[in-house]
Order: structure tokens, then C-alpha cells, then sequence
């Protein structure tokens, strides 16, 4: 394949590769706000049985790592 025909064969399915990634993007923020919202259900559930692990050095630090791992990453100026 000459390079004028791989080009050409990119450029061609371009819409489809950014229509793609579109909806995977928005896939996946869906998940993670649902990955919060179920966190946030657990833990007010552990809290009304009493379990006081739900809100233990070790599990404020996860859930802080979790929040983090899920921020875009920055970029230094």
C-alpha cells in the first residue's frame, strides 16, 4: 500500500474512528459517575449498619486514590 493510499484510507475513516471514540468517552464517564454514585451508596449503607470501616483512614485514602486515578491528567506549564 503506497502512502498516498494509506492516507487517504485514514483520512476516509476518520469520522468513524472520532464518532467511535465519542461514544466510548461518553461510555466510560458514564460508568465512573455510576462507580461514584455506588461507592457513595456503600459506604452511607455500611455507615447505617454500624460498620465503621466504611469510613476508616484506609478507605478515605482508596476512595481519594479512586478520585484521583479518575481526574485527567495535567499538564505541567
Amino acid at each position: 500500500m503506497s502512502l498516498e493510499a494509506l492516507r487517504v484510507a485514514l483520512e476516509t475513516s476518520r469520522p468513524m474512528i472520532e464518532e467511535a471514540l465519542s461514544a466510548a468517552e461518553a461510555e466510560r464517564d458514564e460508568l465512573r459517575a455510576r462507580c461514584r454514585e455506588l461507592d457513595s451508596l456503600i459506604a452511607r449503607a455500611k455507615a447505617a449498619l454500624g460498620e465503621t470501616e466504611a469510613n476508616t483512614p484506609q478507605v478515605r485514602y482508596e476512595r481519594t486514590l479512586r478520585y484521583f486515578a479518575r481526574q485527567p491528567r495535567r499538564r505541567a506549564v
